[in-house]
């Protein structure tokens, strides 16, 4: 059993034991996540804005680099859209027309248990424990089985060269036969007689049920997911708030029944929305995010990539859908970005 946690919109401190004490509902965790919020409320007051890029360092990014990379994915991702939220809740430190990060409506089809075959990889933090990261097993292509598309060298212009000779050449054709007029029928030769269509006896057509129209709709669970800075943390934070198939908000356990065992267990809370007064979203917990964020960030550069501050949210939401794998949040980056 889940408690749900008085609004403080805060983070739990890496200093202090971790979220997962959230799962088991005893009344020394109720009193120590007061203990937590206090905590944390004090902290995030005295902590400055962090001004330098410190991204490869640390694996944390400036609210301006935020803004920048949350811009760059409601580019690629128009699904994506900056909010100013409630302006009594609006942070100094960023623009007042960005926020947070929102994306309506999301689908989300099956519950996490219903996924066949499941690989656990543990990410390496700066501690022992560790971040297990949950995904679906997927078949991977043989690459042996690409069928190769190359074109030949020169082949290009041969084949524009032949579609200009197709489109402009004399209709008389060079063997010296008819014209390619002639080929074309004469509308006028066909009649309504012979250009019926006659009925297919052998053809079903299902007849709909009386009443029921939409009955081919497949109705599913939808999910608002947003984004937010995090100022203690100094990273992202994402927010989910769910719906039922009859448009119903979600409850704590229902909405746990679309994140990873393992992480609902450990690092999902119900907080206020730092953003929206009087709502209530599951959060997953920003405390070990610095951390995965900065060993990703390594790994690419280590196999010779380049990371660009732009790519920031990409890479973060690929991280965030181990947690929620059946939240079909939009995180594609567009084809040669």
């Amino acid at each position: 059993q889940v408690r749900e946690r008085r609004p403080q919109g805060l983070p739990f401190p890496s200093t202090l034991p971790t979220a997962r004490c959230l799962s088991r509902g005893t009344l020394a965790a109720g009193m120590s996540n007061k203990v937590h919020n206090l905590f944390k409320g004090i902290a995030e007051h005295f902590t400055p804005v962090l001004r330098e890029s410190q991204l490869a360092e640390r694996g944390v990014v400036t609210p301006d680099e935020f803004v920048g990379a949350g811009d760059q994915l409601s580019f690629r991702c128009p699904s994506w859209k900056w909010e100013s939220g409630d302006p009594s809740c609006a942070r100094d430190y960023l623009p007042r027309e960005k926020q947070f990060l929102i994306s309506r409506g999301v689908p989300c089809r099956e519950r996490c248990r219903n996924l066949a075959g499941v690989e656990e990889e543990l990410v390496e933090g700066d501690d022992a424990s560790g971040w297990l990261c949950t995904t679906s097993r997927r078949q991977d292509m043989d690459p042996d089985e690409f069928v190769d598309i190359s074109v030949e060298p020169g082949s290009a212009d041969e084949a524009a060269q032949g579609l200009h000779d197709l489109r402009f050449s004399d209709s008389v054709n060079p063997a010296g036969g008819e014209s390619a007029e002639d080929d074309i029928p004469d509308m006028d030769e066909f009649n309504d007689d012979n250009n019926l269509v006659e009925e297919d006896t052998g053809t079903f057509t299902a007849a709909a049920p009386a009443g029921a129209s939409d009955t081919n709709i497949v109705r599913t669970r939808t999910y608002d997911v947003s984004i937010t800075y995090d100022k203690y943390y100094q990273t992202p934070r994402f927010w989910l708030f769910g719906y039922s198939e009859t448009g119903q908000p979600l409850s704590p356990e229902q909405i746990f029944e679309d994140i990873s065992w393992d992480h609902a267990r450990k690092t999902v809370t119900i907080e206020s929305h730092p953003h929206m007064q009087g709502l209530s979203f599951a959060s997953i917990h920003p405390c070990r995010h610095r951390d995965v964020m900065q060993r990703l960030i390594a790994n690419t550069m280590d196999n010779g990539g380049e990371f660009r501050v732009e790519d920031y949210m990409f890479l973060f939401l690929k991280f965030i859908s181990s947690i929620v794998p059946t939240i079909e949040y939009d995180n594609t980056m567009s084809a040669g970005s």
